[in-house]
């Protein structure tokens, strides 16, 4: 009976010893560019919410962004490989109804085709590992970097309200180092 509890705590060990052993990832080094960018990033709108001390959505922000495909895994965790990605999008501006989803924290462009003469205009952001670590703490479905103007929708409003929104028509450059774990 001593030799099998014996035998059977030694096989234990050696399992658990194999199960938190860390698995080596590779790091691969990716230079972004614009015919190459799409192939990393996609564009739409990000958002962010925050509450108050009891837990409820009281405002949030929404804007365009660029954000990291969910099936990319960046480098976070080693300071020797700091993604740094320039972007310069083409936007255009118009009125728009949004609709603020406060249970959720979320907000959606509901009509954009509201009044007014559209705009368009040139706006730079830059993709970072710290940006990414930022977003993703705070907002984990996000992972993105504004770019445009930043419209607000709080509780005291309605929960569809008119806005003057930008989105991304076009992205015109892109130019970095992307750090990715294969």
């Amino acid at each position: 009976m001593k030799r099998f509890l014996a035998v059977f705590l030694a096989l234990l060990c050696c399992l658990s010893f194999c199960a938190c052993k860390e698995k080596n990832k590779e790091i691969v080094e990716v230079t972004i560019t614009a015919e190459n960018w799409s192939q990393y990033f996609e564009t739409g709108f990000t958002q962010d919410y925050f509450e108050n001390n009891l837990g409820d959505v009281t405002h949030m922000n929404c804007s365009a962004g660029i954000r990291l495909k969910d099936e990319h895994q960046i480098v976070l965790d080693n300071e020797s490989y700091k993604t740094k990605v320039d972007f310069e999008a083409e936007l255009i501006s118009q009125f728009a109804e949004v609709h603020f989803d406060f249970k959720k924290g979320s907000c959606e462009v509901v009509d954009a085709n509201k009044g007014g003469t559209p705009k368009t205009t040139t706006k730079s952001a830059t993709f970072t590992t710290e940006a990414f670590k930022t977003s993703t703490d705070k907002f984990p479905a996000t992972g993105a970097v504004a770019i445009g103007d930043v419209w607000q929708g709080t509780k005291d409003g309605s929960e569809v309200e008119l806005k003057y929104i930008s989105g991304i028509n076009k992205i015109l450059s892109a130019n970095g180092q992307l750090y990715l774990y294969q």
